[in-house]
This record gives C-alpha cells, sequence and structure tokens, in this order.
C-alpha cells in the first residue's frame, strides 16, 4: 500500500488544473492530476463537468449542481482526494466521485458553512483499504434525493454527516435515501425527517437511543445504539 504522503510525492509530479469561478453551460471534460478552483462553481441543467484521471481536487466557494459532477480517478496508485468549501453545497443532478480503482484510500471532504442541500443523486466510491473518510457537513443540512456511500471492503473509515465546524443547529434532516456500503456511521447530529437509511452489506450503524428512523438493512449489517 503506498502512504498518503507517497502520494503527495507522486502528485507533485503531474500536471495542475487550475481555474477561478466557473459558470459550465456546456459538456466539460477536464484532465488534471491537480484540479484546484477558486470560486463559485454552478454547473447548468443537462449538461456536466467532468474531471477524470484526477488525484487531488480542491474547490473553494459555493458549489450548484444542476446538470452532472464528476470526478475519477483511473490510477492503480493515486486514489481520490477531494474538497469542496464554500457557504453552500447544492445538487439538484447527478453528482459522482469514482475511486474504485485505486489501492489507496480516497478522502472526500464536503463542508458548507451555511448550508448543504441535495435533491438529485450523490454517489461517493472508492476502495476500504486504509481509513478512507467521506464526510458532507453543513450548517443546515437536508437530503431529499439519493446519496450513496460505497466501499469496495470493510473498513475503519467513516461517514460523516453533520454541522459544519461544529457549530449550528446539529441537526440533519432526510426525507430522501442514504446508503451505505461497507461502510461505519456514527450518529452525531439528530436525524429529523421521514427518509429512510440504507444500510448495506458489511456496514455498522451506531445510534443515539431516542432515534427514530427508517431503515432497509441487509442481513449481514450491524444496528447498535450508543450510550448518550
Amino acid at each position: 500500500m503506498f502512504s498518503k504522503s507517497l502520494k503527495g510525492l507522486l502528485v507533485t509530479a503531474f500536471s495542475a488544473l487550475l481555474a477561478n469561478a466557473q459558470d459550465i453551460t456546456s459538456n466539460t471534460i477536464d484532465r488534471g492530476t491537480i484540479s484546484i478552483s477558486l470560486g463559485n462553481t454552478h454547473i447548468y441543467p443537462d449538461v456536466y463537468y467532468s474531471i477524470i484521471d484526477v488525484a487531488v481536487a480542491s474547490f473553494t466557494g459555493s458549489f450548484n449542481n444542476e446538470g452532472g459532477f464528476y470526478l475519477t480517478s483511473d490510477s492503480s496508485l493515486i486514489a481520490l482526494t477531494a474538497s469542496i468549501v464554500g457557504t453552500s453545497i447544492t445538487n439538484s443532478g447527478d453528482w459522482a466521485f469514482n475511486s474504485i480503482q485505486s489501492l489507496t484510500t480516497p478522502d472526500f471532504y464536503l463542508t458548507a458553512t451555511i448550508s448543504f442541500s441535495n435533491t438529485g443523486t450523490m454517489w461517493f466510491g472508492g476502495d476500504g483499504l486504509g481509513v478512507p473518510i467521506m464526510s458532507v457537513l453543513g450548517l443546515s443540512w437536508e437530503n431529499d434525493g439519493l446519496m450513496v456511500f460505497s466501499l469496495t471492503t470493510r473498513s475503519t473509515g467513516e461517514v460523516l454527516l453533520g454541522a459544519a465546524l461544529g457549530v449550528g443547529t446539529q441537526t440533519i434532516t432526510n426525507e430522501g435515501t442514504i446508503c451505505l456500503i461497507n461502510q461505519v456511521y456514527e450518529q452525531s447530529t439528530k436525524i429529523e425527517g421521514s427518509g429512510c437509511i440504507d444500510i448495506g452489506e458489511d456496514s455498522t450503524v451506531f445510534l443515539y437511543p431516542s432515534t427514530s428512523l427508517t431503515f432497509i438493512s441487509s442481513s449481514h449489517c450491524r444496528i447498535a445504539y450508543s450510550n448518550l
């Protein structure tokens, strides 16, 4: 397995893709091992923005996807590390972070300092070796669509869902579906809404004792309650 320090050394040897604020109004495909965007990003309906062969993708600014947004690492050596930090992160289209071909661990960080909202489909996938992190945080947080967090094998990494920077209402609203495959999720905020959590193969969910949710579970999953 390749360490993250080695990953950093390898990345510096490849190309970088730099961009300012972006309005994606037509189908766009970029390549670049490192992709950095400073400023707001808006992907309009019926078009897609795809970055392939990417190892590190960083977006700073509000992010609004109404079309398709795809980040893909095709390398078997370098997994995808992706981060989006802005006042708002909104998805009403199709969204995929794909690092399942890589033998190192992916890290996905979405942090909205004001609001996170999903009414579309979001898929986050990677290899389970090591300790991958898949984090979606927002001061206000609502899912009305589908969110899938998938690993090829079970690991000790976690899915993190909750308030950004540890502040806010400490409540997330799920009116849609959250799917976990080979994942660990430990509840850190109240969960409201009439949506469901699909606990898939080899996944473990730790919940507050007072939590009342709808679950769809496989025969090889585990639900546990914390002592809070």
